[in-house]
């Protein structure tokens, strides 16, 4: 059967080459076949641009002597701000004052040689191990000579920010191992350890994960047996399992560690506990008899950090090495256990909590090489800004609004441990209280924010193109560095099963009569929030609303909770609902995260509410938004809401868009901080990156290799040719 009109023709002149083809095509494949016939014109016109069109092509002004167009770009970007950037960056730092303390020690690590390199990207890996050894000891020479605690503060954290591999030796050493001894140690203990590592005569690591184990702390194998007659400890390896493993400074660095030990006394366990254990002369950095370490290699990054593993034999120690804030064995191997289980997990809270100041200082500094990058890179016929692209400012927007997440939800969860550890100290019935709801969210926002913080990078490298795949454009090393910090912990599905089963449990104790408080004090209302079914938002104002949209996870989750809470009921099979109860851990982690951001910019001046509320709204409808799959599943909102969501968020994406460089440069990162060309802040990226490449080890010249191995194939008295 034949379709009137269906075999009528129309003609098409194409352009290919120089050569003209006249096709013939049915009328009715003329929407089908259009297109593809004019993009061959289009291409065409790319590849070989008409005569007359070469004055208009801005790609050409390099090879017309044009100015390069980047400097003028990003200038243009800045003077567009809706915000004044110069307020917005005292709030980033904390305040004017401490803004410009950060300012003048970046200054001093610019000027000072030994804390800077011009070849960051070019070193082997012992040429980091040794140039960040020097950082070290080149900040602890400048840091006791200066008066300000507020500078000596910053100076570390600016390092920290320059140079991946130097923060991890700063934090192992201070933050983790001094740390330690801070939360479990005695008063005495303080007193005879707290002035060696301060002055770095004590360099220490922590020695917790093992070859076999990793956040299953009950799971460890090392053992610390008491032996009576001589009153020391003997800790020991019994398995290879049992090797402490991924250790930042064990690899050639530590004179000590903290480890965590199985306790045994006369063949009794008495749970994990944690030992102060030497392990290298500190005059010779010699292994000490019992202890064999050693380094852990090539790895993905943090070729300055020397990860090692460590294997005790029979290590003796004092017994007075155990740390005995809250544990205590006497000569007699009496053991008097803490008041609470919970307190020898402690050490753990701020190190995960670390990982929200680690990420907008090191994923941060990506997002503003790629903001920078997409808008000054041109592409397309129009010759276009790729951050003019929907699928370039959708990508990087929420990336931005992520780090303003980071950045100030950090304030708070510091301000809260801090509080914690005086408790800690002083209270330790009201810090118990606190400790399993700051147990759950450090766990939960640990998992939840290196995941995301993985996602920002990949991002990242995608929109700065290949350029991203070169070293000297900083973010390879950055998502090496990220690499290795998610590896740190373990699996973040066994950080959020730690963070699922709290919920899961104060939703019990609620249904008990309980109260929750802290991260889960929602869960008290959770009979009012399940009794409205369906979302009632009916306009783009209602998805505008953090608090609102905050509801609307709040539903979420405590709708997957309770199914979950009943299902375990039936069947205790936890195995069976685990990727139900990760991913409403994860979105609880959001929730509290949003709410945490609304009570930290409610302290921002109020010219600066509106740019900070667009951040929240943007982080929010991207939590909905890659949650709509549930929410329509639960059938708690409607396709029509669902498209809604969708399209506000794209429309968001593209109003922040035109803030990207001025939210961004809120950010203070000094270009020597950055590394990368493609993200100077003049915008002048090419000369930049051309000059970087010039000034490399190796750039010109034939390769060490020429005479071994090139020039016997290429030099014709040495390949044969005269034999001919």
């Amino acid at each position: 059967m034949c379709i009137p009109g269906f075999w009528q023709q129309s003609h098409y002149l194409v352009t290919w080459c120089g050569l003209q083809i006249r096709c013939t095509l049915p009328l009715s494949l003329h929407s089908i076949m259009t297109s593809p016939l004019e993009r061959l014109n289009s291409v065409r016109n790319h590849i070989q641009p008409q005569n007359q069109q070469l004055s208009q092509q801005p790609c050409l002004a390099p090879i017309l002597g044009h100015n390069p167009t980047g400097p003028a770009d990003i200038a243009a970007e800045r003077a567009g701000a809706s915000f004044n950037v110069e307020k917005m960056k005292y709030f980033w730092a904390g305040g004017k004052e401490e803004y410009e303390i950060t300012e003048i020690a970046y200054q001093i690590i610019q000027r000072d040689p030994d804390l800077t390199t011009s070849h960051f990207f070019d070193q082997t890996r012992p040429e980091a191990r040794e140039f960040t050894m020097r950082q070290i000891r080149r900040a602890v020479e400048v840091r006791n000579n200066l008066k300000d605690q507020r500078l000596k503060t910053a100076l570390f954290r600016c390092l920290a920010t320059y140079s991946e591999s130097f923060a991890m030796r700063i934090y192992v050493h201070d933050l983790l191992f001094r740390n330690a001894l801070n939360l479990f140690g005695s008063p005495e203990q303080l007193a005879e350890w707290q002035e060696d590592i301060e002055k770095f005569r004590v360099l220490g690591c922590f020695a917790m994960t093992e070859l076999g184990h990793s956040s299953f702390l009950r799971g460890l194998e090392t053992t610390a047996t008491y032996d009576r007659e001589n009153d020391e400890f003997i800790i020991h390896s019994p398995t290879l399992e049992a090797t402490k493993w991924w250790i930042g400074l064990a690899g050639q660095t530590a004179t000590h560690t903290v480890a965590i030990c199985q306790t045994i006394i006369d063949s009794k366990p008495h749970g994990i506990n944690w030992f102060i254990v030497p392990l290298r002369s500190p005059t010779t950095g010699r292994l000490l008899p019992g202890v064999t370490a050693g380094d852990i290699g090539a790895k993905y990054g943090r070729a300055g950090l020397d990860n090692g593993w460590i294997q005790f034999t029979h290590a003796r120690i004092p017994r007075t090495n155990l740390l005995s804030r809250w544990v205590n064995v006497d000569r007699d191997g009496n053991y008097h256990p803490a008041p609470n289980p919970a307190v020898m997990y402690a050490t753990l809270i701020p190190e995960r909590l670390s990982i929200m100041a680690g990420t907008w200082m090191l994923v941060g500094q990506a997002v503003v090489i790629a903001a920078r990058y997409g808008v000054v890179r041109r592409q397309g016929a129009k010759d276009q800004k790729i951050m003019d692209y929907q699928s370039h400012y959708v990508k990087l927007m929420p990336c931005v609004a992520f780090m303003y997440i980071c950045n100030i939800t950090n304030r708070l969860l510091t301000t809260q441990w801090s509080e914690m550890s005086e408790l800690a100290q002083n209270d330790i019935h009201s810090y118990l209280r606190k400790a399993g709801d700051m147990h759950a969210v450090s766990a939960g926002i640990k998992a939840t924010i290196t995941w995301l913080g993985a996602d920002t990078l990949e991002r990242c490298r995608r929109a700065c193109g290949g350029h991203a795949y070169s070293s000297y454009n900083a973010i390879p090393g950055i998502i090496g560095d990220w690499g290795v910090t998610t590896t740190g912990g373990g699996d973040n599905i066994v950080l959020l099963q730690q963070t699922g089963r709290y919920l899961i449990g104060t939703l019990h104790d609620v249904a008990q009569g309980r109260q929750a408080a802290g991260s889960a004090a929602y869960l008290n209302d959770a009979a009012t929030v399940l009794a409205q079914p369906t979302c009632v938002f009916d306009n783009e104002r209602d998805w505008l609303n953090i608090e609102a949209v905050n509801g609307v996870l709040t539903w979420l989750v405590v709708k997957r909770l309770q199914a979950t809470a009943t299902a375990l009921a039936a069947s205790d099979a936890w195995n069976d609902h685990l990727l139900s109860v990760t991913r409403t851990s994860e979105l609880h982690c959001h929730r509290h995260l949003l709410d945490l951001y609304v009570a930290g910019i409610r302290e921002a001046p109020v010219e600066l509410h509106a740019p900070l509320l667009n951040m929240g709204r943007l982080y929010a409808l991207y939590v909905v938004e890659g949650s709509l799959d549930a929410l329509l599943e639960e059938e708690y909102i409607t396709p029509k809401q669902a498209r809604v969501v969708r399209d506000l968020y794209i429309r968001l994406c593209k109003e922040t868009r035109t803030d990207a460089v001025p939210l961004t440069d809120a950010w203070a990162f000094p270009d020597f901080v950055l590394k990368a060309p493609i993200g100077r802040a003049d915008g002048d990226i090419y000369s930049a990156y051309m000059e970087t490449l010039r000034a490399a080890p190796g750039c010109f010249g034939p390769p060490p290799y020429f005479e071994q191995q090139i020039r016997p194939l290429t030099d014709p008295a040495l390949n044969g040719k005269n034999e001919a």
